[in-house]
């Protein structure tokens, strides 16, 4: 059974910094990123990074993109992810974008599902993009939360589509966003959204140590180093790389990723930046290839395609209520200078 709700959250909560982190064990984390570059993909990728659509001119203000929120409940209405959590994910996720430009807000109420099988029984791609098709929201990236869910063997944290995917959105475990121990894998996820590959792709081929390939291989981001696939497995407790894998190119042991990388598979708490040149290709991705989700109109809160006195009344309520979407000034406060902003869009028309 679908429904579609608004959930009240109240957006009361504090942001800490980062520190240095001191790491959990591996059995912590439920899962990791599920998204790939399929070699069918392959060629269309290399043709638009050939083309330089990811070099475009970079904007001169903070960019808005909307996020369409749904949740997944069992079919009874119970469980779910918890609002504070809910919250503290969408923190998290414009502090890791806060030095590139782009800022998220919430368009809309937040959608419900209330459906067993989405809730904890999707085990193949069939059953996550089935997900992804529902109560979608065009010009906006999609963000479904459900409980868990995988496409092979083990759990997954999240898995989102490339501009070019044929099916769109983000599916995320309640467990890897707004924890303590997870910060980056909604970055991370959104990243992808944003044509970054992993900093350990190799779909385009190895890339050398040297560097001297970064534009043709590896994730094609020349400022992020070549990365042997960083993990558990050749760090150590903290954010420290202690690896020998030997780089194909020189056929010695000259690796030295960025273990902070938010693109790249360490340890999640020692992902907390992108590189320049990342930042660059997503900037480029959504000036250029999702250009869409720069259009849609904040204050049209019943998308219906057009601004009435339903959006107003609309607003009152969430205003009223403390309805996410009716933070327009995002600044996780209901006051009256969101009331004012409101107002000053509607009277443009969202111009």
């Amino acid at each position: 059974m679908l429904r579609t709700t608004t959930l009240v959250i109240s957006l009361s909560f504090t942001t800490t910094a980062l520190h240095a982190p001191t790491l959990p064990a591996p059995a912590q984390f439920p899962g990791g990123c599920g998204t790939r570059l399929d070699a069918d993909d392959a060629p269309f990728a290399r043709s638009l990074n050939d083309q330089g659509l990811y070099l475009a001119p970079l904007p001169e203000s903070t960019l808005d993109v909307p996020l369409a929120l749904h949740i997944v409940r069992r079919s009874d209405g119970s469980g779910g992810i918890e609002t504070t959590q809910l919250i503290t994910a969408i923190a998290n996720l414009n502090t890791s974008f806060s030095r590139v430009g782009i800022r998220f807000y919430i368009q809309g109420p937040t959608d419900e599902i209330w459906d067993d099988n989405f809730y904890t029984s999707i085990t193949t791609q069939a059953g996550i993009d089935a997900l992804r098709r529902t109560n979608r929201l065009e010009n906006a990236i999609n963000i479904y939360f459900t409980e868990s869910f995988s496409s092979g063997p083990g759990p997954l944290c999240g898995i989102a589509s490339f501009s070019f995917s044929p099916v769109q959105g983000i599916v995320l475990a309640n467990g890897c966003a707004g924890v303590s121990y997870n910060r980056a894998t909604f970055p991370h996820e959104i990243g992808h959204s944003f044509d970054l590959f992993h900093t350990h792709e190799t779909m385009f081929g190895f890339e050398c140590t040297s560097g001297v390939n970064c534009s043709t291989a590896g994730d094609l981001v020349c400022d992020t180093p070549a990365d042997p696939h960083i993990g558990y497995h050749n760090m150590n407790g903290g954010c420290t790389y202690v690896g020998r894998e030997i780089d194909p190119c020189s056929g010695t042991p000259t690796y030295n990723p960025d273990v902070l990388n938010i693109m790249s598979a360490a340890p999640r708490l020692c992902r907390t930046r992108f590189s320049l040149g990342q930042i660059q290709r997503m900037l480029a991705t959504l000036v250029t290839l999702r250009p869409g989700l720069l259009t849609y109109c904040r204050a049209d809160l019943d998308r219906s395609g057009s601004l009435d006195i339903f959006d107003f009344l609309l607003f009152q309520t969430m205003f009223t209520r403390a309805d996410p979407a009716a933070d327009l000034n995002l600044d996780t406060r209901f006051d009256v200078f969101d009331f004012l902003a409101y107002q000053n869009l509607y009277a443009r028309s969202c111009n």
